[in-house]
């Protein structure tokens, strides 16, 4: 059936596929005269017209031809020219803590639970040609996108991207700080090249440009060259392009017949973005790297994004960016065995002299919690002392009283301290195998100075068949003396009875009966003439 409609340019004759095809494109309007069998009406009162105006597909054409402003692309925009001029007059001042308050700072983080960081970095620039730069992407995507899906979801989409953007820098880039608003920007293209295939066939060809797959060579090429540049935040970059490609598969044009769906998917993406938030506060520290770290002695794990080196009170180690978290690890070779508790009587001296009221409380026999004040702030220092022979191995973890990742901190350093071999004995120990009788000698009394005396036996009994018996059983009688093992007096007894009058062993002797406390014997007197 042919119908003669009324138009602007004439009257013209159409079919009835192409009158409900002019309804839905929007080129047949309601007051358009439309002759039907003979009698003119107007278009509106076609019987299919209400459900083809209402139709999504209508509402997907009528998008591109309503005038609105942008207002979440615009007010973003300007928030931004306003930080980076507040940035200004703080530097100028030097007054710049406001500012590192609200870079994206894993310490901040995961330490205090600071989680608007998340979100605020994206408000800071370096400079103007980086503001430039994120400014320009954000309103070439965001005034097609915010008019295809709306300013509530548009502003999702940015807060999203923004989020996981730094969500991801924050666990691959956790060493260093970050601002900038690229990652919401990444997902703006994302989000448009979702929505630019499904929605395709209706996006005017003037707006395809940042529609579509047109988009993913832009966004390629933008990460190739972030990877061959110093100080762009690649990792930003590439989670804010899949989250924001992730909201926009979910999110629908905004059009009435899809509001309701919009309206909940707008819901339960901000309670997940709500999740995502708590993350540093909750799980945050279990999903960041951690690196072994190794000292003299001793093996422990600390945060891979701890690069300042520390050190306190004889313990070295590594601490957050602000050093206001601290771990340590220290070995130390005494002249006798030391047991946990003098070794936390002499770091009770040493925080006294930081505040005369400092405490601590033994947590067993070979960890205590100290308690003290620096600054009005209060702190506590959890510290392990585990003694092996004539060695003192210390791990520490230096933290204020309720830090977040206190009790992980704890975990990975106190709790899971893995103990190895300290650095002077290496080489004496490797002579274990050795032909020569001195190299396993050394190894004898390097197992012994470990507390390993059953172990060092063997060594001391090949090192005395094969070599200079009374060196050797000098070196066994001094080690066991300073071990103050029960051994230690019958190896002296042997040393004199075989060596009566040799006096590298009397002072041999002599010496170890004074470290064992024992009363020296006087010489023999001269026999009378």
């Amino acid at each position: 059936m042919l119908l003669r409609v009324q138009r602007a340019d004439g009257e013209r004759r159409i079919t009835v596929d192409e009158l409900e095809e002019g309804i839905v494109t929007g080129d047949v309007l309601a007051e358009m005269p439309l002759q039907v069998e003979g009698r003119w009406r107007r278009a509106s009162e076609w019987p299919a017209w209400g459900a083809l105006v209402a139709s999504p597909r209508a509402g997907l054409f009528r998008i591109w031809r309503r005038t609105q402003v942008p207002w979440v692309t615009a007010c973003t925009l300007g928030l931004l020219l306003q930080m980076h001029l507040a940035s200004l007059v703080l530097q100028v001042r030097g007054t710049l803590w406001p500012l590192e308050a609200l870079t994206r700072e894993t310490s901040g983080l995961l330490e205090r639970g600071e989680w608007w960081r998340l979100v605020s970095y994206g408000l800071l620039h370096g400079d103007f040609g980086h503001l430039l730069s994120n400014g320009s992407g954000l309103l070439v995507a965001g005034l097609g996108l915010e008019r295809l899906v709306g300013p509530r979801a548009t502003l999702l989409i940015v807060l999203c991207s923004t989020v996981v953007g730094g969500a991801a820098s924050g666990i691959m880039l956790a060493d260093v700080p970050s601002v900038g608003i690229s990652g919401g920007v990444f997902g703006m293209l994302g989000a448009s090249a979702v929505l630019g295939v499904r929605y395709r066939d209706s996006i005017p060809p003037g707006s395809r440009a940042v529609f579509g797959a047109t988009t993913l060579p832009v966004v390629v090429y933008l990460l190739y060259s972030g990877t061959q540049s110093q100080g762009v935040d690649n990792w930003c970059h590439l989670g804010g392009f899949v989250s924001g490609a992730a909201v926009g598969a979910v999110l629908r044009a905004d059009v009435p017949a899809w509001r309701d769906w919009n309206l909940g998917a707008t819901w339960a993406l901000s309670v997940l973005m709500a999740v995502l938030l708590s993350f540093p506060v909750v799980i945050g520290p279990t999903l960041l790297p951690w690196t072994s770290w190794e000292a003299d002695g001793a093996t422990a794990l600390r945060p891979s994004w701890w690069s300042v080196r520390v050190g306190r009170s004889g313990l070295s180690g590594y601490g957050n960016p602000d050093r206001s978290t601290t771990v340590a690890l220290d070995t130390e070779r005494r002249a006798s065995p030391t047991p946990p508790a003098v070794v936390f009587e002499e770091e009770l001296i040493d925080l006294l002299r930081v505040d005369p009221a400092a405490t601590f409380t033994a947590a067993g026999t070979d960890e205590a919690v100290f308690h003290y004040t620096v600054d009005g702030t209060e702190r506590e220092l959890v510290l392990r002392v585990v003694g092996r022979g004539l060695y003192v191995t210390s791990a520490g973890v230096d933290m204020a009283v309720g830090a977040p990742l206190g009790p992980l901190l704890r975990k990975r350093v106190v709790d899971e301290l893995v103990l190895t071999v300290p650095t002077d004995l290496k080489d004496d120990l490797a002579g274990e195998g050795s032909r020569w009788w001195k190299s396993r000698l050394q190894a004898a009394v390097a197992r012994a100075a470990l507390g390993q005396v059953e172990e060092s036996r063997p060594g001391f009994a090949e090192a005395r068949a094969s070599g200079n018996a009374r060196e050797v059983a000098i070196a066994e009688l001094r080690v066991l003396a300073s071990l103050r093992h029960p051994d230690a007096e019958p190896a002296m007894a042997r040393a004199l009875t075989e060596w009566p009058v040799d006096p590298s062993v009397a002072r041999a002797v002599a010496q170890a009966r004074s470290e064992l406390g024992l009363p020296t014997p006087l010489p023999p007197e001269p026999p009378a003439r």
